[in-house]
């Protein structure tokens, strides 16, 4: 038994170590998941929160990670890693039924999984937490409580000062799909292939006998009969899901929400594209050496 529980530990420690220090590395696209997140449950106020939101997320994990591998403070860190995995298996239970948010974020952009396969994962870490948890009165601490404590400050500090650098600049490590070096057209386009959605059609006919609408296949829909039928609609049902490219939610659009994303990526000219998040906060000086760079 004492075997059982001490891997369940460790296997937890690796989990949410690795867990947290993925979600580090690019602590904005944290912060993107959380409002997706926060908007799904209705918690829009909590918005502007989300990027310290998913600082706090991160450093708890890899946190709690850490101190499980070394075995330090076990019954403060299994009550902890019990917590998070509580709020967040029916957290994803609620995802996956609900496909309110098409992934969880849960590693990152190392790691891409859909919300049945998230919530799985999590019936699996909680076992090994909850194991973890039982035995948490059994561990012979490796360190004093002093020494732990220093411990657990210095990890946490590093954590944030690691994320602090990584949303300064670009990721130390860069799993995203915009990296540098990729290309987008690439990135968007389907290889030759790939396995396409398959999508079901119902057509809806009205009948002028009864009055009702009535369902029907592209195999049985009377087309041809005008007289005891008229055409009201048609629906579009995926049943199975095909191949996504690795950028799926890339699009360019001009000033009146016409979408450009083609005629910018496939233009055989040079290209300089210039990003602002607020144009209202944009330095205009930039503008000026920016339109000398275009001219040269």
């Amino acid at each position: 038994m004492k075997i059982i529980t001490i891997t369940s530990r460790i296997v937890a420690g690796i989990i949410f170590t690795f867990s947290g220090f993925v979600k580090m590395i690019d602590p904005v696209g944290t912060g993107i998941k959380f409002t997706d997140y926060l908007n799904a449950l209705g918690m829009e106020w909590l918005v502007p929160l989300s990027l310290a939101l998913a600082f706090l997320l991160n450093t708890a994990e890899f946190v709690i990670g850490i101190m499980f591998i070394i075995n330090a403070l076990p019954k403060l860190i299994s009550w902890s890693a019990l917590f998070l995995m509580t709020m967040f298996t029916p957290l994803t239970l609620w995802l996956a039924i609900s496909n309110a948010v098409s992934d969880c974020g849960c590693f990152g952009d190392f790691i891409v999984l859909d919300n049945w396969q998230t919530f799985y994962k999590n019936l699996i870490i909680i076992i090994f937490v909850f194991v973890a948890f039982l035995g948490r009165k059994k561990y012979n601490w490796n360190y004093s409580a002093k020494i732990s404590y220093i411990l657990l400050f210095t990890f946490a500090t590093a954590a944030l000062l690691f994320q602090n650098y990584n949303y300064r600049n670009l990721p130390i490590i860069d799993f995203r799909p915009y990296k540098i070096g990729e290309s987008i057209l690439e990135g968007i386009t389907l290889p030759e292939g790939a396995k396409e959605d398959v999508y079901k059609s119902y057509l809806f006919y009205k009948n002028k006998n009864t009055g009702e609408i009535e369902k029907f296949d592209d195999t049985n829909y009377p087309w041809e009969d005008t007289i005891n039928y008229e055409f009201s609609s048609t629906e579009n049902i995926l049943i199975e899901k095909g191949d996504m490219p690795a950028i799926h939610d890339f699009t360019i659009t001009d000033s009146t929400g016409n979408d450009i994303t083609d005629m910018v990526l496939k233009d055989e000219n040079f290209s300089f594209l210039f990003v602002a998040y607020s144009l209202k906060k944009t330095n205009l000086e930039a503008f000026k050496k920016i339109s000398e760079t275009v001219k040269f």
